[in-house]
């Protein structure tokens, strides 16, 4: 990963709130599912936060959510899990965000790797990690494409985001 980033657990505080409210614009939520809803306030970033501690709770303290941190920018992304159940509890969904105006800098393919080697070393019971990108989203999908992920086929009208289907 670039010298000024690193991923944090700790930088998911009540501090960072501020931080994130910036980095939560629009068109980062237009590729976002939405749990994150738009517009963003302090309060959704603190309940993402608490629900992020809740979550680390129950993986037995090892966090499925972690915060991109710029050393000069503080917090610019987040990337995380989320744990399937039932039928699907060896398949996790990975997810990230990141602040517009680090876009296309070479970011997230560096995060997404070091984050990936992440889940498979923290959850030994993973056999799959899936991602879902927006066929607008190309960026995205060639991220994922980069680490080996493979299209398994395309939704159509399986979201509805921003008044339309995605």
């Amino acid at each position: 990963m670039p010298d000024p980033l690193h991923l944090s657990q700790h930088s998911f505080s009540v501090l960072h709130c501020w931080c994130l409210l910036l980095c939560l614009h629009r068109a980062v939520w237009t590729n976002c599912s939405d749990r994150f809803p738009h517009p963003y306030t302090e309060a959704d970033a603190v309940q993402w936060i608490q629900q992020c501690l809740r979550g680390t709770q129950q993986t037995v303290g090892v966090p499925s959510q972690l915060a991109v941190v710029h050393q000069d920018a503080g917090v610019i992304g987040g990337i995380g899990v989320f744990h399937r159940t039932d039928v699907q509890r060896f398949t996790k969904e990975i997810g990230y965000w990141l602040a517009e105006n680090f876009w296309g800098k070479g970011i997230m393919p560096e995060v997404v790797g070091v984050f990936l080697q992440y889940v498979w070393a923290k959850f030994p019971e993973t056999a799959r990690i899936e991602g879902n990108v927006y066929d607008y989203n190309e960026r995205s999908a060639k991220v994922l494409l980069k680490h080996g992920f493979k299209p398994e086929g395309r939704l159509v009208k399986a979201a509805f985001k921003s008044g339309k289907f995605a």
